[in-house]
């Protein structure tokens, strides 16, 4: 009989974020089957079976192990035990194919699923940080654990409707009231880790931080028309951030990715037909990220183009509170 493993948070978040690339088309949320564990089941870690889950499946240690009681905790450099909670909401784990690892074979192994990894965080991060953690459990990009500069493109996990539908159901857990809130501001379909930034501190009340513009869909296709067809010789356009009703776009121009000039060439092309597709374009550069008060200047103008009024007492009042989730979400990038 196989020995039973069961990863739990942080260490299942952090596979889910980062560890997938290697096999990212595993476990999107259309195929994916979630898993109750035994109500009992022994904890049998060693320093060897560390570090086969850390080769295999990119974890680093301590990894977080989940035990089917108490006396079983333990804590060292290389995992520790955590005991099961009291009030686990059902089917919480995805049991890892060993077919796609050989080397775990002999193991069955439950890793606790991403939107219980979302429950989990809670207690952990700010509002800003739970947003941003849960657009990225819903992306359809995983991080490359050697370069970080680097993302590879996979189907996302789970969407923010069945996020929704987990912490609903989870109202037994600590800090539920809090996923509750998070959740809302969560978006599908973020490409690269700077769009759920700009996607979450835009969607976020501004009571709490962010400037309170609804939910924008992210690259989102543009159907072009018959007249901007003859300039860019599409049928449309996939676009970072898309108003549709109101036909706005906001475009995220890195300097990765469209620094070159055959890349500016063919931005300014699709920006003038999705001009002539009477799309109103707004490119937002890493400039406009280097410091709040840019950041504020460009969303008070999208704001403002969307139709919403903009009070600047009130912005002046919630100063501080964009601060925070500010620096929680681009500290590195404006450097």
């Amino acid at each position: 009989m196989s020995e039973i493993i069961v990863i739990t948070y942080p260490s299942a978040l952090d596979f889910w974020l980062d560890g997938t690339y290697q096999f990212s088309d595993q476990y999107p949320y259309a195929y994916r089957k979630l898993a109750d564990i035994p109500n009992d089941f022994a904890s049998p870690i060693s320093k060897e079976i560390v570090q086969e889950l850390s080769f295999c499946l990119g974890l680093n240690s301590p990894i977080s192990f989940l035990v089917s009681s108490e006396r079983n905790r333990k804590k060292s450099a290389l995992y520790q035990k955590i005991s099961r909670p009291k009030h686990l909401p059902p089917k919480s784990f995805i049991k890892i194919d060993s077919r796609i690892i050989p080397a775990l074979d002999k193991y069955e192994i439950f890793m606790a699923s991403p939107e219980y990894c979302f429950l989990c965080a809670v207690k952990d991060h700010s509002l800003g940080q739970l947003v941003e953690i849960g657009t990225n459990l819903c992306a359809m990009y995983v991080k490359d654990l050697e370069c970080s500069a680097l993302q590879h493109p996979r189907q996302p996990l789970i969407t923010q409707n069945l996020l929704s539908k987990y912490v609903a159901a989870a109202c037994n857990m600590p800090y539920h009231r809090k996923a509750m809130v998070a959740v809302k501001y969560v978006v599908d379909n973020s490409r690269s880790p700077m769009e759920s930034k700009l996607a979450t501190i835009c969607c976020l009340p501004r009571k709490n931080g962010g400037y309170g513009i609804k939910p924008p869909k992210l690259n989102y296709d543009i159907a072009h028309s018959i007249d901007s067809k003859g300039i860019f010789e599409r049928n449309s356009s996939n676009c970072d951030f898309v108003w549709p009703k109101e036909r706005i776009v906001l475009e995220y121009d890195s300097d990765m990715f469209h620094a070159n000039p055959e890349q500016f060439a063919y931005d300014k092309i699709k920006y003038r037909a999705l001009t002539i597709s009477d799309y109103k374009v707004f490119p937002i550069v890493k400039k406009d990220i280097q410091s709040l008060d840019q950041l504020d200047h460009f969303f008070l103008l999208v704001r403002s183009k969307l139709g919403m009024r903009n009070q600047l007492s009130e912005f002046k009042h919630f100063r501080y509170q964009r601060e925070i989730v500010y620096n929680d979400l681009f500290r590195s990038f404006s450097k």
